[in-house]
């Protein structure tokens, strides 16, 4: 019983967490600024992978095998990944208009890919380890 409750309650926070990210993720500027389509298009590809990495986590967490330099390693990348697309999307203030807005714009282009990079890689390398460690396909 006290395992179900756990399980109901992490289900839950999980639901919660993915609920509240993408609830935040107000697109702010107007949608027909190039720059801002190809900053929000590499956003938006990879927002959905956040409920990915709540579910990677909790895979290898349920391993057991946590002490493991390896595992804690992965652990920490899908925590980072998360953590940097909250504060990304906190951080993403773009200007209303004018060269400032396209400058700005610009700039943030590399600082999202390099967000969706990490949450890319990270994934990766627990699906993986998970695929070599257990019977997952």
């Amino acid at each position: 019983m006290p395992n179900q409750i756990f399980m109901l309650k992490t289900i839950l926070v999980t639901i919660l967490i993915t609920v509240l990210t993408l609830a935040s993720c107000g697109h702010k500027g107007d949608k027909n600024d190039p720059d801002y389509k190809k900053v929000m298009a590499i956003h938006d590809e990879v927002m959905p992978k956040m409920s990915t990495i709540h579910k990677l986590k909790k895979k290898l967490r349920k391993l057991g095998d946590v002490s493991s330099p390896k595992v804690l390693q992965m652990l920490k990348d899908l925590d980072d990944a998360d953590e940097g697309m909250m504060v990304w999307m906190s951080d993403f203030d773009p200007p209303a208009e004018g060269s400032e807005r396209t400058t700005y714009l610009k700039a943030e282009l590399p600082r999202v890919k390099n967000m969706a990079d990490d949450i890319n890689n990270a994934i990766a390398a627990a699906e993986q380890y998970l695929k070599a460690n257990t019977n997952e396909q």
